[in-house]
């Protein structure tokens, strides 16, 4: 299989899902089911179809990669995918620390990232097991950075610095 089909292939996927989750009533109700599932309800949303629906759609996405990992190497392996699990969660957290909130667009970034960053540990010939490592250093730091509020945080560090400041006036 050429690059240029698979670039194809992900652009395709991404425009639809993109498509999908952010201008349909479906992706709408998506995200509320994932958000607040006790709420989604409580809204008329049918919680269990859109969970069965999302695990449908993610098998597929499953299938296809699988199908196109296939065919670009010409052999299956049944345990291919394990090594891609913490790349992929790492993507995703990546995705939604720059945005701070689950996006298609921020996941697809997300995933770039990482493998460019997995791409540059490869030409440096950097030992597998290190860049697992700071995959996972990756993926700390994202899910802690999806959870910091930083405009909370300046506020309260200039509350603080002016309360140093305002100390060292009062002092001389």
């Amino acid at each position: 299989m050429s690059f240029l089909c698979l670039v194809i292939i992900m652009m395709f996927l991404f425009l639809s899902s993109w498509i999908l989750m952010h201008k349909t009533t479906y992706g709408r109700n998506f995200f509320a089911v994932g958000g607040n599932a006790t709420a989604a309800k409580f809204s008329g949303i049918n919680v269990t179809l859109y969970i069965v629906v999302a695990f449908i759609i993610c098998a597929m996405f499953s299938s296809l990669a699988n199908i196109i990992q296939v065919a670009s190497q010409g052999k299956g392996e049944i345990k291919a995918g394990i090594t891609l699990l913490m790349p992929a969660w790492s993507a995703v957290f990546v995705g939604f620390s720059i945005f701070k909130r689950a996006t298609v667009h921020g996941t697809f970034l997300g995933a770039f990232l990482i493998a460019i960053m997995q791409n540059g540990f490869t030409m440096l010939s950097v030992p597998f097991f290190y860049m697992d490592f700071i995959v996972g250093i990756t993926l700390i730091f994202s899910i802690i950075a999806a959870n910091v509020n930083f405009d909370e945080l300046k506020s309260k560090l200039s509350k603080q610095d002016s309360t140093v400041s305002k100390r060292v006036e009062d002092a001389s």
